[in-house]
């Protein structure tokens, strides 16, 4: 979780930095290729990855390990390269439905071959995970993101490279640290042999392929609008729906993966348990957690929305802020869906969620369709928030039928008062921002505490604790 939360930590030291150096029209275009690489390395890597973390202690205790790895190995070099090509000719057609221009081929090359480097760090990163060796895929991983993004910043800013040398830079900073990561593997586990065995890639292909076919569908679910907007408006247009749309992702991101990488693995293994009673409860704690940090954020930033944007984003994206509120509140609602559709996955249903997911995708873009030549950015921001509302209900609604879940109402509905008292404090008073995110969480947790017993209770025994500690 450390690990996710310093990646991530990335995109707020170099967001301020690209939408600032960046026209609006080339933060546009880096929106829209960032988003077809993004999906095409999810078919690129054949959900190999998610398959070597799978079967690889079912290989190594047959005494297989090295075919499976060499049947891994070359496949993804296959894929990825596969990947590169198709990349290149889904820009090929942003340029013929006009929503970029050829003049931008040369960042659309840099930016396909990264595909090939990222799917073979993460099948990669997989063998060290799925062998218990983290810490080594950590190190890489952190080491990934900050070259890249360190790279991608110089190139950008001091040699005024623009776009292009943002995935220039990201390309040889991701590459460098991929020779790295190959020579250990290398040094561990050896050559692959060059040969590919059907069986195994068969049965990978069989496990990974749901994988695929879901991941694809939230990509298009959360980011397949740019491509609407791209079409029916203009590229600045993109980069000015994605601003808010990155910057509540980043916000966000914390606490879902948090819930994803520290509270879910603890859930899951009191069902391996068979403690059933255990993590149902567990589940109400992790929803009251989630409500109780997640409704303050809701608030606060659509109450400090064009602060914080002209703070991170500059003064030119202000008029960006309209679609806040649309855009935080499906984020946050989108992370609520892994906690609220805990039964189909303890019962192995994720089919069930894949179709649901695609179905919502399929809606989303409809809507888009309908909605943004009407009215506008605001169209396609309301289309993502009806979607994720749509996916939440219908994956409650089927996840209820093998496991129910009891939402904490009452506890939701006191931080929803105590989130709302510090909103209407915001909108009323307003220095500068670091004050106003003090005073904010200081009143919503002094209105916390004069209302919930329960948040009293917690303060008085942390209290005791380090009465005791110092004793």
């Amino acid at each position: 979780m450390l690990v996710q939360i310093l990646i991530m930590a990335g995109g707020f030291i170099s967001f301020p930095i690209f939408t600032r150096i960046l026209t609006k029209k080339e933060y546009g275009i880096m929106s829209l290729i960032s988003i077809t690489i993004s999906i095409v390395g999810i078919f690129a890597s054949g959900g190999l990855r998610h398959s070597a973390q799978r079967y690889y202690a079912e290989y190594k205790k047959k005494r297989q390990l090295q075919e499976f790895y060499s049947t891994a190995i070359n496949s993804t070099i296959l894929f990825g390269l596969a990947g590169v090509g198709i990349s290149m000719l889904l820009f090929n057609l942003l340029i013929y439905f006009h929503i970029a221009t050829p003049s931008y081929r040369s960042v659309f090359l840099c930016a396909s071959v990264l595909i090939f480097v990222r799917v073979m760090f993460a099948l990669i990163g997989c063998f060290y995970r799925a062998g218990e060796r983290a810490s080594i895929y950590s190190v890489f991983a952190i080491l990934e993101k900050y070259a890249g993004m360190f790279l991608a910043i110089f190139f950008v800013s001091i040699l005024f490279y623009g776009v292009f040398g943002y995935y220039l830079g990201l390309l040889f900073g991701e590459f460098l640290v991929l020779a790295g990561f190959t020579w250990f593997i290398l040094k561990d586990m050896g050559f692959p042999k060059f040969f590919v065995s059907k069986k195994i890639l068969f049965k990978m292909l069989a496990f990974g392929f749901p994988l695929i076919f879901m991941g694809f569908s939230g990509a298009i679910l959360a980011m397949g609008d740019r491509y609407i907007i791209g079409y029916f408006m203009t590229t600045e247009d993109v980069a000015t729906y994605s601003v808010p749309y990155n910057l509540s992702a980043y916000i966000t991101a914390i606490l879902v993966t948090g819930f994803d990488y520290a509270f879910m693995p603890r859930l899951m293994s009191e069902w391996d348990r068979s403690n059933p009673e255990i993590g149902q409860l567990l589940v109400g704690k992790i929803l009251k957690i989630y409500c109780l940090i997640g409704l303050p954020i809701i608030f606060g930033v659509i109450a400090l929305g064009e602060d914080i944007i002209v703070l991170l984003a500059s003064q030119k994206y202000s008029g960006a802020v309209f679609i806040l509120p649309y855009v935080i509140t499906g984020e946050v609602l989108k992370g609520l869906l892994t906690p609220m559709t805990v039964g189909l996955m303890v019962s192995e249903k994720t089919k069930v969620l894949a179709k649901l997911t695609l179905f919502a995708a399929i809606v989303n873009i409809l809507l888009n369709v309908a909605f943004v030549p009407l009215l506008g950015l605001k169209g396609a921001a309301l289309s993502t928030l009806i979607s994720y509302a749509m996916l939440l209900a219908l994956g409650v609604k089927a996840s209820s039928k093998l496991l129910k879940i009891k939402f904490p109402w009452i506890s939701f509905l006191k931080y929803f008062i105590s989130a709302v008292v510090m909103f209407i404090f915001l909108e009323f008073v307003k220095i500068n921002i670091l004050f106003s995110v003090f005073t904010g969480l200081l009143l919503y947790s002094v209105t916390l505490m004069a209302i919930d017993k329960e948040s009293r209770l917690f303060l008085k025994d942390r209290m005791n604790f380090i009465s005791v500690s110092e004793k």
